[in-house]
């Protein structure tokens, strides 16, 4: 099969009643596999119905596309490497908000696979999925004067943890630390996601 020289997708707003926003960009990124770089090649606005096109493509080893929504701090993304027609690319948006009352854990396991008898410490992994049942992307509002750890997904740690790492299936977004453990800024799309959480305590 020859390489796909052009890309045409469609946008669409997955929350009830939502629409697109007016000029929605989609940027289309090219990827080099050899020195990891991502670099922007162009960008086109999809047009009322929510179709894109990119055209004139090149192939190559090595090389592969990422189509990403410019839609704000929530941009979805697609890498095409994993799509077998290129010609029927689709990506959803949702409108955003800052109710945490669609977010659910739906599943919560902690394990200790190590424990070091000679300097008394745990190693913990913690592995959680993150349900969101609602039909808009969870955004925290971190503009907001009266933000507190309460506004946040947030998680509590015991006392005295060390060596913190959070990976997570989520959008990108920060950890921030707060007196009981850390609260994350990720989008929260809906769907699941999985987080994994790693730490050390005395």
């Amino acid at each position: 099969q020859a390489p796909a020289d052009k890309i045409v997708g469609i946008v669409k707003n997955g929350t009830q009643g939502g629409s697109l926003p007016a000029d929605l960009q989609v940027l289309l990124m090219s990827i080099d596999l050899a020195s990891n770089q991502i670099i922007e090649q162009e960008s086109t606005t999809v047009d009322e119905d929510g179709i894109f096109r990119f055209g004139g493509l090149l192939s190559g080893p090595g090389l592969s596309y990422r189509v990403v929504i410019d839609a704000g701090i929530y941009a979805p993304s697609v890498d095409m490497a994993s799509q077998e027609n290129w010609g029927n690319v689709r990506l959803t948006i949702y409108d955003d908000t800052t109710s945490l009352e669609d977010i659910t854990i739906s599943s919560y396991v902690m394990m200790v696979p190590t424990i070091d008898a000679r300097t008394r410490q745990l190693g913990v992994l913690t592995v959680i999925n993150v349900d969101n049942r609602g039909d808009r992307v969870w955004i925290p509002d971190l503009e907001d004067p009266n933000l507190t750890g309460l506004d946040l997904l947030r998680f509590n740690l015991p006392l005295g943890f060390t060596d913190l790492s959070v990976e997570s299936e989520l959008p990108s977004g920060s950890i921030l630390p707060i007196d009981t453990g850390f609260a994350m800024t990720n989008p929260i799309p809906p769907g699941e996601a999985a987080l994994r959480i790693s730490y050390i305590i005395s």
